[in-house]
Formats: C-alpha cells, sequence, structure tokens
C-alpha cells in the first residue's frame, strides 16, 4: 500500500493493527492493539499522532456502518465527557447487538497483548498526511463478523489508547473525540467521506 500512497501524494506515519477475536458462541471478544511508526510526523508527537488516527477510525466507521451509527456516536460522546468531568479515563457502557435471534456483544472487550490473540481478524488503521498537510486514513478491514468488529473497532482504539496516555494526553483524546462529533452535530448527516474534514474541525484540540 506504500507506493500506492505516495502515488497518491501521501505520506504514511502510523499504522494501528486492532486484533480481534470474538467467539461466537459465547458472544465474547478478546483484542490487543499493535503501533507501528513508519515515519514519524514532522509537527505531532507520538501521542498526538495515535489521537489523530483513532479519531480517524471512530470517523471512518461511523461513516460506513450506518446500522451502529447512532449508538457508537452517542457511546463516544458520553464516554469522552466523562473523561472531561474526572472520570480520568474513557469508560463505555456494556453494548449488545442483537443479530439473527441472539445477543453479541460489542462492548465490553478483554484487551490483552498481540501475542496472546490467536487467529485474530486484524484491522490496520495507517495515518496519511496531504502534501497539503491534513491528515487522512487508510483503512484495511479483515473479512467476516463485520457487523460486531467495526464498532467494536473503534471502541477498542479508544479504550486501549486512553490507558496508554497520560492524564493530559487523555484529556487530549476526550477532546479530539468530542470534536469529531461536534463537526456532525449529529449522527444523522454523517456523510460519505467526510472523516478528514471532521478530524481537520477538530485538529485544534489536537495541537493545542
Amino acid at each position: 500500500m506504500g507506493w500506492l500512497s505516495r502515488l497518491a501524494g501521501l505520506t504514511e506515519h502510523l499504522k494501528l493493527d486492532v486484533l480481534m477475536k470474538f467467539d461466537i458462541g459465547s458472544g465474547q471478544g478478546v483484542a490487543a492493539l499493535r503501533w507501528i511508526v513508519t515515519r514519524p510526523h514532522a509537527s505531532l508527537s507520538d501521542e498526538q499522532s495515535r489521537i489523530a488516527l483513532v479519531a480517524l477510525l471512530y470517523a471512518r466507521t461511523l461513516v460506513n456502518h450506518q446500522e451502529t451509527r447512532g449508538e457508537l456516536f452517542d457511546r463516544m460522546a458520553h464516554a469522552a465527557r466523562r473523561a472531561l468531568q474526572g472520570d480520568g479515563n474513557l469508560t463505555f457502557e456494556p453494548w449488545k447487538l442483537h443479530v439473527a435471534g441472539k445477543d453479541f456483544s460489542i462492548w465490553p472487550w478483554v484487551l490483552t497483548e498481540p501475542g496472546r490473540v490467536t487467529d485474530a481478524r486484524t484491522y490496520t488503521a495507517t495515518l496519511q498526511s496531504t502534501s497539503g498537510g491534513s491528515l487522512a486514513i487508510h483503512l484495511k478491514m479483515a473479512l467476516g463478523q463485520v457487523r460486531i468488529l467495526a464498532p467494536s473497532s473503534a471502541l477498542i482504539a479508544a479504550f486501549g489508547l486512553a490507558r496508554a496516555l497520560n492524564d493530559t494526553d487523555c484529556t487530549r483524546l476526550a477532546e479530539v473525540l468530542l470534536g469529531i462529533n461536534a463537526h456532525y452535530r449529529s449522527s444523522d448527516s454523517i456523510s460519505l467521506g467526510s472523516e478528514r474534514s471532521a478530524l481537520a474541525t477538530a485538529m485544534p484540540a489536537l495541537v493545542r
């Protein structure tokens, strides 16, 4: 994918692998995050780059998955507001999706180390910058269980990153996620290809 990005005038900076193994029988999942720096961003710290990529993954998930869009939008907003009000972290309420007469857990997941998630389905998000300086995402999604894994991946990425950040950067993450929502105003007004402009709206919270 790297040469295609260069051909399109994009520079790759950071990759995030969200490794997920979801057991249909139990309706529960285990996941891990793996970060790979490909080229440090000239003006963003590693933490800021990670926040930007998680925010873009969240926005892309909102754009692409209408079935769970409203719930994801509201749950991310509630968690981000709680973090800013002193919760100190991003915490999500349990969330089940009813499919074919059975409930499947979108949240919570058990987070562990990458080497302990065997036979995982992996979503790979790549942070890119354009020649004009804006940030973009390339997302490669594993096949299968998409109705569960797609919304789960955004929550797993945000939750896992928040746990790894200090208080200042966790606050920044919450503010950027709320900035994404502020751009859209409502889950009913999200349009195809809008994630880049959504992050641009949230950039003041990222770089302040």
